[in-house]
This record gives structure tokens, C-alpha cells and sequence, in this order.
């Protein structure tokens, strides 16, 4: 496997994440420097410290501390703190990183999405085979077992687009016009038409 030299893009929560980050421009200190990597969003987590050698740090955050983190993209930050009580910090990089969710660790259903939830709970309310769990989620301050019909197949169409943007974020919605006439004429209000024909 080869060995990494920055906090990987990506990676799924539950599973060790390890790198080497060389440090460019180490500022000479007489108590030495620890590394600290700090990731952020919908979870917090700080790993550290760990030891700068020959300006170079091996990064290594437990499989357990990665777990805790809710899936979803996170911006982290490498810290350089001096070894020595109440001196210097330094940042050294930033960036950001996606955790993927851990299929091992999955129940059924667990890997869905809010709105895919809805969906499915939409779609079953349609066909009359609404579990009671399902009749409890809240669209618009309103439970799927109080939605009238008529409006629940709006509530689908709107849910499946939802759905579709997230599992292909490339993709979009919309419509677009197509003129295979004349440009149209620009006129001011009250003033006439242009004639159509020669003077």
C-alpha cells in the first residue's frame, strides 16, 4: 500500500487514517514541535500529538476516533505547537475531506439519506401500506399520515428529484426555450410596431 503524505480526499469513518507530513520551513525551536490534526462539521475530532522528526511527522488517527465522525465533508487543519509551556502555534496546512459512510457497521436502511427516507415513506403512503414508523416523518410541519392525497404525488416527483441530485450531484433540473424564429422585435410601450415590409 503506499504511504500517504497528506490527509487523504476521502475516507470511510471506522477505519485508521495514517500519513507522513513533511513540514517545510520547521522554525528552529531548542524544545521541538508536536503535529495536531483537527477535522470539523457535523462531528469534531483532534488527534495528537504527535512527535516532529527531522521535519516530518507520522500522522496515525485511530480506526475508533474516525468512527465517531458523522459522515459528510469536513474541513481539517494540521497545527504545529511548540513543546514548550505557553509558546508558539503554527498552522501548517488545511483542506478539506470526505468521510464516507462505514457499510460494515450498516442496518438496513441506515445508509439512506433524510430524503430518501421520505420517499420511500411517500411512496408507500400512496400505495396504502404506510408503516407506522414512516407515518410520524414531518414534511413542511405536517405528517406523512395527514398529507391529503391529491398532494402526494407532487410530494414524490419533488422527493425522486431530491434524490437523483444526490446520488448524481453532475446532474440538473430545468427547462430551456428554443426560438427556430425571427429574434423577436424590442418595442417600447405605446410606441408601434416596425412595418413588416419595405417603406
Amino acid at each position: 500500500m503506499e504511504t500517504l503524505t497528506a490527509m487523504p480526499a476521502r475516507f470511510t469513518a471506522g477505519t485508521t487514517v495514517s500519513y507522513t507530513r513533511s513540514i517545510a520551513n520547521l522554525p528552529d525551536s531548542a524544545y521541538g514541535w508536536a503535529l495536531y490534526v483537527s477535522l470539523a462539521d457535523a462531528a469534531q475530532l483532534v488527534a495528537g500529538p504527535f512527535t516532529v522528526t527531522n521535519a516530518s511527522a507520522d500522522v496515525v488517527i485511530a480506526a475508533t476516533a474516525t468512527a465517531a465522525l458523522t459522515p459528510g465533508s469536513y474541513r481539517w487543519q494540521e497545527t504545529l505547537k511548540e513543546l514548550a509551556p505557553g509558546t508558539r502555534v503554527q498552522e501548517v496546512s488545511r483542506g478539506n475531506s470526505v468521510v464516507d459512510f462505514d457499510l460494515s457497521t450498516a442496518t438496513a436502511g441506515s445508509g439512506q439519506t433524510d430524503a430518501a427516507r421520505t420517499l420511500v415513506a411517500l411512496k408507500a403512503a400512496m400505495l396504502g401500506r404506510i408503516t407506522a414508523d414512516a407515518e410520524t416523518i414531518v414534511i413542511d410541519g405536517t405528517t406523512i399520515a395527514h398529507i391529503p392525497f391529491e398532494l402526494l404525488d407532487s410530494l414524490v416527483w419533488k422527493y425522486q428529484r431530491i434524490v437523483d441530485l444526490q446520488n448524481n450531484p453532475k446532474a440538473f433540473f430545468g427547462t430551456v426555450q428554443a426560438n427556430w424564429g425571427p429574434a423577436p422585435l424590442l418595442t417600447l410601450p405605446g410606441y408601434p410596431l416596425p412595418p413588416m415590409g419595405g417603406v
